[in-house]
């Protein structure tokens, strides 16, 4: 945090809390449960994706050194043709993935309300306070604003 404030990239100001030593409160977990309920299916079906495009990229490499060890080393043609084609297949699949985890994610965008309450109903004082309806403007207390 102090690498980000020695060079202006985050003005702090002295009544924000520290983010390192904020805790949870009792309940806080409950609540956030509470608003995603509606959305677990998903959000499950967006962590399997990702899973299964981390494991295409992670299989890539070792499916390539397959390819030079057995293929290219030993000069054959067989492995060569079979890592050659499953590589592609491979890098198509993660394409693919990449596409679905973007649709599932971009979705987030129709549970804007769904956040914005949540954000509301978890935060206290700083950039928000409970006894405004709507946010403010910026995050700048009186006497705290940027040069």
């Amino acid at each position: 945090m102090e690498k980000v404030l020695r060079y202006q990239g985050v003005r702090k100001c002295d009544d924000d809390p520290d983010p390192w030593r904020t805790t949870i409160h009792p309940g806080t977990v409950r609540r956030v449960l509470a608003y995603f309920r509606p959305h677990i299916r998903m959000v499950a079906l967006f962590v399997v994706v990702a899973t299964m495009e981390a494991l295409t990229v992670a299989a890539t490499p070792l499916l390539l050194r397959e390819l030079v060890d057995n293929g290219i080393v030993k000069n054959d043609r067989g492995v060569v043709i079979l890592t050659a084609c499953l590589a592609v297949g491979l890098a198509v699949l993660g394409a693919g993935l990449s596409l679905v985890s973007a649709y599932i994610s971009g979705g987030s965008g129709r549970w804007s309300a769904t956040t914005s309450g949540f954000r509301r109903s978890t935060t206290s004082g700083g950039c928000r306070s409970r006894s405004s309806p709507a946010p403010r403007r910026g995050c700048w207390s009186a006497g705290c604003k940027p040069n």
